[in-house]
């Protein structure tokens, strides 16, 4: 994807928006949300409701469950 076209989809202001309606969804949760390009040019957009310490704890934690194959079974992964 042309990275212009995917700065306008991910830009500051409409990830302040995503999350302000995951805090609403999701009220008293912890949240993380990455944007990225699917094809792997790596760019990508971050935002979270918790510090960065607590989130890169969590996110290593996701890492090794998910390697190991261990997180929670949502509709896309029920096969």
């Amino acid at each position: 994807m042309h990275i212009e076209l995917m700065k306008n989809k991910i830009d500051a202001e409409k990830m302040r928006n995503l999350a302000d309606a995951l805090i609403r969804e999701i009220p008293d949760c912890g949240f993380a949300l990455i944007v990225f390009e699917p094809d792997g040019n790596n760019m990508a957009n971050y935002i979270s409701n918790v510090n960065d310490d607590f989130m890169i704890q969590a996110l290593e934690k996701q890492l090794n469950a998910l390697k190991k194959n261990k997180t929670f079974p949502t509709p896309e992964s029920k096969g």
